[in-house]
């Protein structure tokens, strides 16, 4: 339990520009955490960090933008806008984020070969498992890129790699697919049951049914930009 006198001092902290204070409260208030739940102060302490530079922050105000998160209300021009002033601040994680908005045409014209660039980086300089199976479709498929097996079967290789050293599980894929709709999820399904990762016997039908899936709620982003 944070005391009234140490809450004081976190925000004395925060309007003088501390960032980690800014992001403290930040959380304390959206989620209640010794304070009563309160969005409009979340939201202001998120700015603050985002004025004195926090990519954190920044990002995150862009995450509320998209989502409608804290603000109530989607507005992804500025949500898109505040990715790329993240990633100006060398927040890596907004890779993804801009990848996404131009693979949908998200507030932007959609431009698969940045799409494509944009993931690429996720892969290589965030090592991550998602944004390489992603990047091997790409390559398996020529979108945004000339076609390449030998690339797809690279990041295949460098993405389940990473999966087994991370201890993640077939079971945590699927959650992440079904529960929240995670499209590499799918895709990371589809390529497990066509080349039997995981010991998991090859089955080409089930490898098209999760392949299926992926473009399914792909077509439905699109259709709904």
């Amino acid at each position: 339990m944070l005391s009234n006198d140490n809450l004081e001092l976190m925000h004395k902290a925060a309007e003088g520009g501390d960032i980690e204070a800014c992001a403290a409260l930040a959380g304390r208030y959206e989620y209640g955490l010794d304070v009563h739940v309160d969005k409009v102060k979340a939201f202001y302490w998120l700015e603050v960090g985002a004025k004195h530079g926090d990519p954190w922050a920044i990002f995150n105000i862009g995450d509320c933008y998209e989502s409608g998160r804290l603000v109530g209300i989607k507005d992804l021009q500025k949500a898109f806008t505040y990715y790329q002033l993240a990633l100006k601040h060398e927040y890596k994680n907004a890779f993804s984020k801009i990848a996404y908005f131009y693979e949908y045409g998200l507030a932007v014209d959609q431009n698969r070969e940045l799409a494509f660039v944009y993931t690429e980086m996720d892969a290589d300089i965030n090592n991550s498992p998602w944004a390489q199976i992603h990047i091997a479709r790409m390559y398996e498929l020529g979108i945004g890129c000339v076609a390449s097996y030998q690339s797809m079967d690279f990041y295949l290789e460098k993405a389940i790699s990473n999966f087994l050293e991370w201890g993640i599980t077939i079971e945590n894929i699927i959650c992440n697919a079904k529960e929240y709709t995670v499209i590499e999820a799918y895709e990371t399904m589809g390529y497990i049951y066509r080349f039997g990762f995981f010991a998991i016997n090859v089955d080409l039908e089930v490898a098209n049914y999760w392949f299926s899936e992926a473009e399914a709620i792909k077509s439905e982003i699109l259709r709904n930009n």
